[in-house]
């Protein structure tokens, strides 16, 4: 009976045969956490053209602010400054990651090498920025107070990129491999080139317009990349498929 007794008390509990069984383990191979899942393809594409989009509001608003001069100049200077030194790089990176998604769709116009896709996303961008500064612009009494708190959200780092450790080990190879990285302040995305996507239409539009009716394009997202008569650039979304259409002295051929 007492044997009983004292096997009974000998009994270990499950959670400390477990430990027990690690710390064992860990003498011989260490009992590893699992490795971090690595950033899905998703996850980083989401995350370039975040940077971008950050990139072009940031650059809007300090163009905007700089303009009044004086103090606030300086306050813009001293934001714009430490966002670049902050997020520059990732910048940079994201840039990479997106002309690689694109190298397939590329083509080479007035010595540039552009993308009908990337200019669609910095025209799409340069509006949503605009239309966030628009009340600075409108107001003359409080654009002053309407920057400066603006701005105090990029000198106090609330608006800083923060990639985490893995979304930024994803990335590291495109900035390193970036061909032709932009310098710090530089518009992005580069594959857009120095054309203006936001472009006032040309006399060429409805020539764009007809051909596109007769694809059975009625209802375009249409843009003009460039309108510097007798060049013009035109761009069209019809779903998932693109048209590029180059002009020149009113003769308009698809080149994309």
């Amino acid at each position: 009976m007492r044997a009983l007794r004292s096997l009974r008390l000998a009994v270990v509990p499950r959670r400390s045969v477990a430990s027990l069984a690690c710390l064992a383990m860990s003498v011989l191979v260490g009992c590893a956490t699992p490795p971090p899942t690595p950033t899905s393809y998703s996850d980083l594409r989401l995350a370039a053209l975040n940077a971008i989009d950050q990139a072009v509001e940031a650059q809007t608003l300090f163009s905007t602010c700089a303009q009044f001069g004086g103090k606030l100049g300086e306050t813009t200077d001293q934001a714009r400054q430490q966002w670049l030194a902050n997020n520059w790089q990732s910048v940079v990176a994201a840039d990479g990651f997106y002309r690689n998604e694109l190298k397939n769709q590329i083509i080479q116009y007035k010595n540039e090498t552009i993308s009908i896709e990337a200019l669609k996303l910095l025209a799409e961008a340069e509006k949503r920025a605009n239309f966030r500064v628009k009340s600075i612009k409108r107001s003359r009494t409080n654009r002053s107070k309407v920057c400066n708190k603006r701005l105090n959200a990029y000198l106090i780092g609330e608006r800083d990129l923060n990639w985490d450790s893995i979304v930024s080990k994803g990335m590291d190879d495109f900035a390193r491999n970036h061909p032709a990285p932009p310098k710090p302040g530089a518009r992005v995305p580069t594959l857009a080139g120095s054309l203006e996507p936001n472009s006032p239409p040309g006399r060429s539009l409805f020539k764009i317009e007809r051909d596109l009716a007769e694809q059975r394009c009625t209802q375009p997202l249409l843009f003009t990349f460039d309108n510097q008569w007798p060049t013009e650039m035109y761009g069209a979304f019809c779903g998932q498929t693109q048209y590029m259409y180059k002009c020149e002295w009113g003769d308009c051929k698809q080149v994309y």
